[in-house]
């Protein structure tokens, strides 16, 4: 298993965990892991092995994170993606997965929603502006 497995699994569990409507501070905390582990040059299971290394010293890496990496390390998985996956069939992230990429667009979360190549949010049409999605309903 690679920096790309154990980012993937913490990213899935963040999506679960938005699927459930947790606390967004915490599901950002799940992805700055990822993303710190997918940046990582060496491999976080063998610095997890390494007894003179703390893989806490990686930024976004936590207590908490680290005690859900060492269950990763063991078993593939975490006690917290367990039970998220238990509430939520797994077709629940490839509903999520298919509404992210609409428009060609990956996005995540309700603030990191992206505008056609090209244009602004202030271009985009309002719904206060009676008629502006029919004018521009080209634009998605």
């Amino acid at each position: 298993m690679d920096n790309r497995d154990v980012a993937r699994l913490l990213v899935q569990t963040a999506d679960l965990m938005e699927i459930a409507a947790e606390d967004p501070f915490r599901i950002r905390s799940y992805r700055n892991a990822a993303t710190a582990i997918e940046a990582c040059p060496e491999s976080v299971l063998e610095i997890l092995q390494d007894p003179a290394r703390k893989v806490t010293d990686l930024p976004g890496i936590g207590k908490g994170m680290a005690a859900n990496l060492q269950q990763i390390a063991a078993r593939r998985s975490f006690e917290r993606r367990d039970q998220l996956l238990e509430r939520y069939p797994p077709t629940a992230l490839e509903l999520l997965n298919q509404h992210h990429r609409m428009d060609g667009h990956f996005t995540r979360g309700r603030k990191m929603r992206h505008a056609p190549c090209g244009e602004s949010f202030e271009n985009r049409p309002r719904l206060s502006d009676p008629g502006g999605w029919q004018r521009n309903r080209d634009h998605g």
